[in-house]
């Protein structure tokens, strides 16, 4: 790490490229800054669009863009993922669009092996890969996703449609999992597996879907929990909601109404607070159609929460 970090800046619209990185003189593309860099160092990424697939080559690294993730695309032109970061770096990455990303393994849109990821107020959609992880891909890491929508993503040929967490710590809070699509496999959102931990709070997952297990979210062999969040329009042959194997999963003051079918198996784990279609045995659990509280938004997702204190 450099003694004192410094900024690069970054605007595809400036006429004279490559550019120094400064204010005055910005690079014009995001690679060319992360080549400048050094650990420790911020890149920030003026409004546009990218078309580019970023390595950040060993480098902890933190992307802001000015923008925000509707003014500020990565496109990965299907050429590969669009951000790769596979030597245990430390990443930040706030307020892009990371999207058409196509990876030959794993990861379409973001890959990042044996590092930290922090995934804030982005949007990940488009992307596909032949393998884990069609959205986001994180092995023997630390993933945290916060203010992110994560939107029709594929994995083809295993498993996890928007994010594979595979032997990692993942924490996901306030996002959005949309319409990802595990062909073949398990967890059309989220699959975890192969040790770790997933923790999703205040989380929304719909229409997603697996053609195995766990249309929203699958876990083999990670303990889940899972607070304060919803599932609707998933879909799987088993658990359109959630599925878990060999590893305890733990829901409360959740909803899960209206996917194939809720939950098919907590191994270990339990249910409670919750609405779940068809009803769920486990403390204080209800079987109410939530539409039948119209009076403002989820009004009965904060009941439950209540009887639960």
């Amino acid at each position: 790490m450099s003694s004192l970090a410094q900024t690069f800046f970054v605007d595809g619209n400036n006429p004279i490229c490559p550019g120094t990185g400064t204010p005055a003189d910005p690079f014009c593309t995001i690679q060319a800054a992360i080549d400048a860099a050094t650990t420790g160092d911020t890149i920030e990424v003026a409004p546009g669009t990218y078309l580019e697939n970023v390595n950040l080559s060993g480098k902890s690294l933190t992307l802001v863009s000015e923008g925000g993730a509707d003014e500020t695309i990565i496109d990965g032109g299907a050429a590969g993922s669009v951000v790769t970061a596979a030597l245990s770096e430390v990443v930040g990455i706030d307020g892009f669009t990371i999207r058409n990303g196509s990876a030959a393994s794993r990861g379409g849109g973001i890959y990042c092996f044996s590092g930290t990821l922090t995934l804030t107020n982005s949007t990940v959609t488009g992307n596909s890969s032949s393998s884990y992880g069609g959205g986001v891909y994180i092995r023997y890491g630390v993933l945290t996703i916060d203010r992110c929508t994560l939107t029709g993503n594929t994995s083809i040929n295993t498993g996890g449609g928007a994010v594979r967490a595979g032997g990692s710590t993942a924490t996901i809070s306030n996002s959005t999992f949309s319409g990802n699509m595990a062909w073949v496999g398990n967890g059309g959102g989220i699959n975890a597996g192969s040790g770790g931990t997933v923790t999703v709070t205040n989380t929304t997952f719909s229409g997603n879907s697996s053609a195995n297990s766990g249309g929203g979210l699958f876990c083999l062999a990670t303990p889940g929990t899972v607070l304060n969040s919803t599932f609707s329009g998933n879909t799987s042959t088993i658990g359109g909601a959630i599925t878990s194997v060999a590893s305890p999963t733990n829901v409360a003051n959740s909803i899960l109404w209206g996917n194939s079918s809720e939950i098919s198996g907590l191994a270990g784990g339990s249910a409670s607070y919750s609405d779940i279609q068809g009803g769920y045995a486990g403390a204080s659990n209800i079987n109410l159609d939530p539409k039948l509280i119209l009076r403002e938004p989820n009004a009965l997702l904060r009941h439950a929460v209540a009887r639960a204190f």
